[in-house]
């Protein structure tokens, strides 16, 4: 018999993973979901009000500015719109939210230029 090893596979087992969560952490989602999926809400006061979200509406913005590259005004309001509605249902189902790291990247960046110039 040939082991996994020799054959190159991997022995890595699936274990099923559990998450639990209380009822007011649907009760959040449910509420912070409607916010996302309403374009008339800024993302500064969605923010505001819900400080989770911030990685959220950066992914909005990313969708935004990715939508530049299709010439059709229509499509990159479709797109956006698809975008919105998927972190959305996401958000609604309990998903684990993008968190920001983006003063975490510009101080690795900061550090690795440190280095290169010495």
């Amino acid at each position: 018999m040939i082991s996994n090893q020799r054959a190159g596979l991997s022995n890595e087992v699936f274990r099923n993973r559990w998450v639990i969560e209380k009822q007011s952490f649907f009760e959040a989602r449910a509420a912070a979901a409607p916010i996302v999926r309403d374009e008339g809400v800024g993302a500064r006061e969605a923010v505001r009000e819900h400080p989770e979200l911030a990685g959220t509406y950066l992914n909005l913005r990313a969708a935004e500015l990715a939508s530049r590259a299709l010439r059709d005004p229509q499509d990159r309001r479709r797109f956006v719109s698809q975008v919105r509605s998927a972190l959305a249902d996401g958000i609604e189902r309990g998903e684990p939210l993008q968190p920001v790291r983006l003063r975490e990247r510009a101080k690795e960046a900061k550090d690795r230029g440190a280095l290169c110039r010495e």
